[in-house]
C-alpha cells in the first residue's frame, strides 16, 4: 500500500495554535491534521511530480445539486481544465466507501479524468477510463500526461 511522503513544513507558533505555510496560496492556516495532509500532499505533487504550483486550486466551492461543496484540491491543466481531483482526509479517517463517494461526487461537476484520495498513511489513484469506469491506477502519470502536453 502506497503513503503519502511526509515532508518537512514551514511551521509556527501564534497565539497558542501551530501554524503552517502555505506555499500555494502564501499564508499561514492552523496545522489540523488533514491540513498536514494538505499541505504534504501539496508537496508531492509539485516536488515529486512536477506540476506547476500555479496550476493547483485548494478549497473552493462548487454548486452540485443546488448544495454548496468544497473540494480539498485540483489540478488544472495550462487550459484551466480539471485534469486531477484529490480528496485529502485527516490520517485516522478511513479511506473508505462514504470518502469515495465524496470525491466521485466533487468529480462529477468538476470531470477530471483523474483522482486521488489519502489520508497521509494511504493514497490511492484512479483514471476514469471513458469507455471502461473506474481503474485504480498504481502510480499518478508524469505531468506532461496529465496535463496532455
Amino acid at each position: 500500500m502506497k503513503s503519502l511522503p511526509i515532508v518537512e513544513l514551514r511551521t509556527q507558533e501564534k497565539d497558542g495554535r501551530l501554524m503552517v505555510w502555505d506555499r500555494l496560496r502564501k499564508k499561514w492556516l492552523v496545522l489540523t491534521p488533514e491540513e498536514h495532509v494538505r499541505q504534504c500532499l501539496v508537496a508531492f505533487l509539485v516536488d515529486a511530480k512536477g506540476i506547476p504550483g500555479g496550476l493547483i486550486s485548494q478549497e473552493k466551492g462548487l454548486k452540485y445539486d443546488r448544495r454548496s461543496k468544497r473540494y480539498d484540491l485540483v489540478v488544472y491543466d495550462r487550459l484551466g481544465a480539471p485534469v486531477l481531483a484529490c480528496e485529502c482526509k485527516a490520517p485516522y479517517v478511513p479511506l473508505d466507501r462514504q470518502a469515495a463517494l465524496q470525491l466521485a461526487v466533487y468529480n462529477r461537476k468538476l470531470l477530471a479524468p483523474y483522482m486521488l484520495w489519502t489520508n497521509g498513511q494511504r493514497l490511492a489513484y484512479y483514471f476514469l477510463h471513458p469507455e471502461h469506469g473506474l481503474r485504480e491506477m498504481d502510480e499518478l502519470p508524469p505531468w506532461n500526461e496529465l496535463a496532455g502536453e
